[in-house]
């Protein structure tokens, strides 16, 4: 039985194509509100170092040089996805 057309198996098929597609935005959208708070963080989370002289202001978390190439990759793997 067909309707209008379209076979239930085509129809089913892509009322689940669609639902997959809303969860990988939905997925993606949140990764980059994640991504957007913690780098938020680790720019004002002031750390401890043995290099600063009194009076000076600290490094922030983000200037550790993991976390910055940590950053640099992430920060470009959602501007592709964009």
């Amino acid at each position: 039985m067909c309707f209008i057309g379209i076979a239930p198996f085509e129809m089913i098929g892509q009322r689940l194509y669609t639902g997959r597609v809303a969860v990988a935005q939905a997925a993606l959208s949140y990764c980059r509100k994640l991504f957007e708070v913690t780098r938020a963080y680790a720019d004002a989370k002031p750390i401890w170092s043995p290099l600063t002289k009194p009076g000076e202001e600290m490094p922030s978390l983000s200037s550790i040089p993991q976390v910055r190439a940590q950053k640099t990759t992430v920060s470009s793997v959602l501007v592709a996805t964009a």
